[in-house]
């Protein structure tokens, strides 16, 4: 498998451990990818309209948690999918709820993917290479291109 470079994602989360945890696992998979952290949805927002006003390429994935302050993850992910130029940015909701109308109301609101958070490193590392390989480096999309 050919390896990508200079992919950007984006992890969108306010619990410190948690980001700190993906961001180690991405480091560990993947050390040629960037990643920005960012604590809420309305930071998130902000990112993408700093990173298209200054032409700057977008994410080419984006983590994003449910129960975040100010702009919860849904949404955020609703605005995303609204807007001409970030709705094609695979979101994956990364999130501890296993609640069956969370799930339903991503995918309805345009998630391309609904993981929960695992217990473990080694778990949380095995979810995050599949997410990264399979959008990363397996299917083609706009952004990338």
């Amino acid at each position: 498998m050919t390896e990508v470079q200079s992919i950007a994602v984006v992890i969108a989360d306010d619990d410190e451990d948690d980001y700190l945890m993906i961001k180690s696992a991405i480091a560990k998979l993947r050390s040629n990818y960037s990643v920005t952290i960012v604590g809420n949805g309305v930071e998130l927002i902000n990112h993408l309209e700093y990173l298209d006003k200054n032409k700057e390429d977008f994410p080419g994935l984006i983590l994003l948690d449910i129960n975040m302050p100010m702009k919860n993850g849904k949404e955020t992910l609703q605005e995303i999918r609204e807007h001409p130029k970030y709705r094609f940015i695979p979101v994956v909701m990364l999130t501890s709820s296993k609640d069956r109308n969370e799930i339903e109301s991503c995918y309805r609101y345009g998630a391309v993917g609904y993981l929960t958070k695992p217990y473990t490193i080694q778990e949380l590392e095995k979810k995050i290479d599949a997410v990264l390989t399979y959008w990363l480096e397996i299917v083609e999309h706009p952004i990338l291109d």
